[in-house]
């Protein structure tokens, strides 16, 4: 098998469940990031091009370097035929583990596909060798785990395109305009929201707080969306920085001491209040080389997982 093909078979995984196996008499449920996993099998792969050249060699020379099988510490000691047999002991085993955390196959036949056990252990293992992050234990005391992970998703996809689609107006990093599918777009998480939450509990009404700046931001074309108080505001202050009351209050405070009962933010009482705010804004701004809407886009994602968590007590 040549090497194309090997990446194909790598990234071929789609669904796949968690492990789930008895430890100490209990039950233990954990994911793994296939992705994550896939991408360390191809690097890997990459930087051992003299090594590998069929499926075969691969799956002996991962099993060597993760410990798979019996070690071999002195060469010398083995004959040809011996090392041939530690080897393909050692591509039997990582065949097995990958036919269930990549393929997806469930064990029948204990020669075809490894235990749940035996893959979370060898993931241990390659965490450890590799210093990647592959497994998360699952706890299931918390209600919606999975779909709370998944509606964090449908969200943060809209806040990565929002600056290449320059805050949902067109299709990203084109000019052609497609302000509708944006519309339709959140529409679509709202509804996934009101299927798997009831809107009497508290869940449904952290997503509707959560939904709120997008739906400023998309319908009524606003930016930035944060409201003094918001569940936004309340975990990054500094999204305030971005609100249009700070321009104003820079450029002609007493346009904004007239107006500032229509802003969203008080800068203060004083003139001297106002300026100590902008003051702050200023340094806030000044302590980064991005753009305003970049910094805007990755503040706002940083606050998502921040809210995710304390509100439902999920890392994402």
């Amino acid at each position: 098998m040549k090497k194309d093909n090997i990446y194909k078979d790598i990234k071929k995984g789609g669904f796949y469940r968690p492990l789930c196996f008895k430890e100490e008499g209990k039950i233990k449920k954990v994911d793994y990031d296939m992705e994550e996993y896939c991408d360390l099998l191809v690097e890997y792969m990459e930087s051992n091009t003299d090594q590998i050249e069929t499926k075969s060699d691969f799956f002996a020379s991962f099993g060597e370097i993760v410990g798979i099988g019996e070690v071999i510490q002195n060469v010398d000691l083995y004959s040809d035929k011996e090392l041939e047999r530690v080897k393909e002991q050692k591509r039997k085993k990582i065949y097995r583990i990958h036919n269930r955390i990549i393929n997806n196959k469930e064990k029948g036949s204990p020669n075809l596909v490894a235990s749940d056990k035996t893959c979370y252990l060898f993931l241990r293992k390659v965490e450890k060798i590799f210093g990647r992050t592959l497994l998360t234990p699952i706890n299931e005391e918390i209600p919606y785990c999975f779909e709370i992970k998944y509606i964090y998703s449908l969200l943060a996809q809209l806040i990565e395109i929002m600056y290449t689609s320059d805050f949902f107006n067109y299709v990203p990093n084109s000019k052609n305009y497609q302000g509708k599918c944006y519309e339709n777009h959140l529409m679509m998480i709202k509804e996934n929201i009101k299927e798997i939450f009831d809107d009497s509990t508290v869940q449904y009404s952290i997503w509707q707080e959560i939904i709120s700046p997008f739906n400023i931001i998309i319908y009524e074309g606003s930016y930035p969306g944060i409201k003094y108080g918001d569940i936004w505001y309340q975990n990054c202050k500094e999204l305030r920085f971005f609100d249009c009351t700070y321009e104003i209050a820079k450029n002609n405070y007493n346009l904004y001491n007239k107006v500032k009962e229509k802003l969203e933010f008080d800068l203060g009482n004083s003139r001297e209040e106002v300026r100590e705010e902008i003051k702050k804004c200023e340094e806030f701004f000044g302590s980064s080389s991005q753009s305003e809407k970049l910094l805007y886009c990755e503040k706002m994602l940083e606050t998502l997982k921040t809210i995710i968590k304390k509100k439902f007590d999920v890392e994402v």
